[in-house]
């Protein structure tokens, strides 16, 4: 039987059939004649389908070495909707959106391979330059989206334990942009496309520096998202990074990942606000690295330099969700929760379905005492019920029901003692509780194991019931953070 876990062959939509690694469309088993460029533009649609795809990130995908003109990007879409919805009576597959760009939205079924008969119990040697596969350790639930760069949670068995099949080394940089597109989703399903996205491309290339970097950041990004521990990731982000450093010292994207270790993993703010400089020195037009820069400032207490970077991001890319989403963050953690909302908003009038947006919608609509509402936003960030009970158990203890906060304790006090998490998971519910010894032995946890979340523990909102303790203190000087 298929095996969810197995290696993508193709998508299916309609009576067509598009092969992932030769990059052939099919029509009920015969070759649709379509050029290279006009299956990579329905390639990228896929992969990103139901979201929108703006005509820049659409033509760098397509031509990522070449500067091309508008008109050939429509060419490919007329290709695709002659090929797809004109000739096959299919309907409408492709959607325009005015003045931005284009959405896949046809129903799109996956292929993947037949599961083998049995399973080695391990997973055969890494060639030496790459990052060994991490073995899985117990499953961590984090305090909330905003822990560590971003929210939500899927599997972790869809790593797979064997290597992709090779991609033709062509393809290898449109791999990589295509990555780079999704992560920026800042979604479970995306991320995890994403980083299938650069192990393909490091399969193909083992000296993309892009690649080792885009899969750096997809893993920290799984970890932060509650995917993963950081004890499953930790060994083999910070070896893609160093590698992408070594096969491009020069290159902004590969510095920026390495930052992003030095902050993430290594809890080194200092070493990461060296590598966050190096890369805006190399790439000063940077909208990621500056996303990254002002998390650390953040986490520095660096007064209005988040904000700053974020500006100065959203003038490089206006419309990017993903800055969108950091900046609401940034009113959030302030307490300006009005402010917070009207940011979230403006980034949901864009991208209805962005998580983030929705997730500190929620927590800022929760603060306001809108109660219904943040239920409803809650729901529609689409993030994984571990990461979300705790929220929804604050809101209802915020309205004087402790009810669920209570009972989502004990089940974690229970996973806790079979060993499924690690005491980090009850942070919040203890803190919103008032158990301040069980939210303190959390926090000791996270110190110990360098859970994300401590690294936000001065910012976070919900957590200002436990600050006048002195062990805060304590905890702060611990983990390298500024005081209040």
């Amino acid at each position: 039987m298929p095996d969810s876990h197995a290696p993508l062959h193709a998508y299916r939509f309609g009576p067509f059939r598009l092969r992932i690694e030769d990059r052939i469309l099919e029509r009920d088993g015969e070759r649709v004649p379509l050029t290279p460029k006009v299956i990579d533009t329905l390639f990228v649609l896929m992969e990103a389908r139901g979201q929108v795809v703006t005509k820049e990130a659409l033509m760098k995908a397509v031509w990522p070495d070449v500067n091309v003109v508008e008109s050939g990007l429509t060419r490919n879409i007329s290709a695709l909707r002659k090929a797809i919805e004109e000739d096959s009576g299919e309907g409408s597959c492709i959607e325009t959106i005015p003045r931005r760009g284009y959405r896949f939205v046809a129903a799109v079924q996956e292929e993947r391979a037949e599961a083998p008969a049995a399973v080695e119990a391990t997973p055969p040697a890494p060639a030496p330059a790459e990052p060994a596969a991490t073995p899985a350790g117990p499953k961590r639930w984090r305090l909330a989206a905003a822990s560590a760069l971003v929210a939500a949670a899927a599997g972790l068995a869809w790593f797979a334990l064997r290597p992709p099949p090779p991609t033709p080394a062509s393809t290898v940089e449109p791999f990589v942009k295509i990555g780079e597109h999704l992560l920026y989703k800042l979604a479970p399903d995306e991320t995890r496309r994403a980083a299938d996205h650069f192990e393909r491309a490091i399969a193909a290339n083992p000296n993309s520096a892009n690649a080792h970097a885009g899969l750096a950041i997809a893993l920290l990004q799984l970890t932060a998202l509650g995917v993963y521990s950081a004890q499953e990731t930790t060994a083999k982000a910070s070896a893609a990074a160093e590698r992408a450093v070594a096969l491009g010292a020069q290159l902004g994207t590969a510095r920026y990942a390495l930052a992003m270790v030095r902050l993430h993993n290594d809890w080194d703010l200092a070493g990461a606000e060296a590598e966050f400089r190096r890369a805006l020195e190399l790439d000063r037009t940077s909208v990621q690295t500056r996303i990254g820069y002002s998390r650390l400032k953040l986490i520095q207490g660096d007064g209005a330099a988040p904000q700053r970077l974020l500006e100065e991001a959203m003038e490089l890319d206006p419309a990017s969700p993903a800055v969108g989403a950091a900046y609401c963050q940034v009113f959030y953690l302030r307490r300006d929760f009005r402010r917070a909302e009207a940011e979230c908003r403006k980034v949901l009038d864009r991208e209805p379905h962005y998580a983030l947006a929705h997730y500190f919608l929620a927590l800022s609509l929760g603060w306001l005492g809108r109660y219904d509402e943040a239920g409803r936003s809650l729901d529609a960030s689409g993030l994984m019920p571990g990461v979300v009970e705790a929220d929804r158990a604050w809101l209802l203890l915020r309205q004087g029901d402790a009810s669920l906060a209570r009972s989502t304790l004990e089940n974690r006090r229970e996973l806790i003692r079979r060993g499924s998490v690690d005491s980090t998971a009850k942070l919040l519910l203890a803190a919103s509780l008032g158990l301040k010894d069980e939210a303190f032995e959390a926090i000791e946890t996270g110190l110990k194991s360098r859970a994300p979340e401590v690294l936000m523990l001065h910012r976070e909102p919900r957590l200002d019931s436990i600050r006048q303790d002195p062990r805060y203190a304590d905890a702060l000087r611990r983990a390298g953070l500024p005081g209040q």
